[in-house]
């Protein structure tokens, strides 16, 4: 995979992560809480 190709595809990912991270972040401590255990 051309390495132009795979850089798209970690900021993609990055801005995915951030996204998600900020749509959840009143229920991180709920999730964080969960996978502690």
């Amino acid at each position: 995979m051309p390495k132009t190709m795979s850089a798209v595809l970690q900021k993609r990912i990055r801005v995915q992560g951030l996204v998600i991270l900020d749509h959840y972040a009143d229920r991180f401590d709920d999730f964080r809480r969960g996978t502690a255990t």
